[in-house]
């Protein structure tokens, strides 16, 4: 009679759990009003007051912008990495990724994501008066040619995919978007792969020590969007629906020129639409 009592009570108790186990980011969002954000520092995108705690940027600013035409709140709880995101994702630490993430093939296998709200090159640069890749990036491929990247980011992908017999001048994932780049001007390393807005922002504390390698093209081109977990296809989709009206509106373009030290840094989403005149 006890065993049956026993099991009786671990099914009763139990169906919550298996409840909780079924429920989506979205579902949490709905039922609490909250959207718990998780966020990666890198300035101009999100930046900390080291001294009031107050967050600030681009990406602070839309998604508070976001939560508000969605009648929601935003937690920004827990500081992660842009190389965590898809494990802290799949395993509920918050909801949506928050400080904009770099939309690409490797990332899409683990997360989802929203439409884009800017756009973002990469370009190879090195130290200031060093010519010696200007239209020949071919030569990066060598195992005398040192590269600046930081763990899982973008530099040490292009590395791996472009430029697979370089070597590695390789930083944590918490480094500063500003090591990746004093590596190359203290001779640590010949050249590194970043955006032209983190290289001119670095150059007004530290004029005319870096320069861009001449090439024709950019090395890559990204949407700049907020991830999801894989499979949270409500919760993307009413995030993008919000994200248009805020394109739409003109809000977004009031965001990026407020947080944007170098005018023309950010490339814009094109307008979906043609005026007959």
């Amino acid at each position: 009679m006890k065993k049956l009592l026993l099991a009786f009570l671990l099914l009763t108790f139990s169906f919550p759990t298996i409840a909780d186990a079924g429920e989506t980011a979205y579902d949490r969002v709905m039922k609490s009003s909250t959207i718990r954000c998780g966020y990666a520092l890198w300035p101009t995108y999100l930046e900390l007051d080291p001294n009031t705690g107050e967050l600030s940027g681009i990406w602070y600013d839309y998604v508070e912008e976001l939560a508000k035409k969605l009648s929601l709140k935003v937690e920004w709880t827990t500081e992660s990495n842009y190389g965590q995101a898809s494990q802290d994702l799949k395993t509920g630490r918050y909801d949506v990724f928050c400080s904009g993430i770099w939309l690409n093939a490797s990332r899409s296998r683990e997360m989802d994501f929203t439409i884009p709200i800017t756009y973002q090159v990469v370009e190879a640069f090195v130290r200031k008066g060093d010519s010696r890749f200007d239209d020949n990036l071919e030569v990066v491929n060598d195992p005398a040619i040192k590269v600046s990247t930081i763990d899982g980011e973008m530099a040490d992908t292009i590395r791996k995919e472009d430029f697979p017999k370089s070597t590695s001048v390789g930083l944590p994932q918490i480094s500063e978007s500003s090591q990746l780049l004093l590596n190359v001007v203290e001779n640590k390393a010949d050249i590194t792969f970043t955006s032209p807005e983190t290289v001119e922002r670095f150059l007004l504390k530290n004029p005319d020590v870096l320069q861009k390698v001449k090439t024709d093209r950019p090395l890559r081109l990204f949407p700049e969007v907020l991830a999801v977990k894989m499979g949270e296809h409500s919760l993307r989709q009413m995030l993008s629906n919000a994200t248009k009206e805020l394109l739409f509106s003109g809000t977004i373009e009031k965001i990026i020129k407020k947080h944007e030290e170098i005018p023309g840094s950010f490339y814009r989403v094109a307008k979906p639409y043609e005026v007959i005149e």
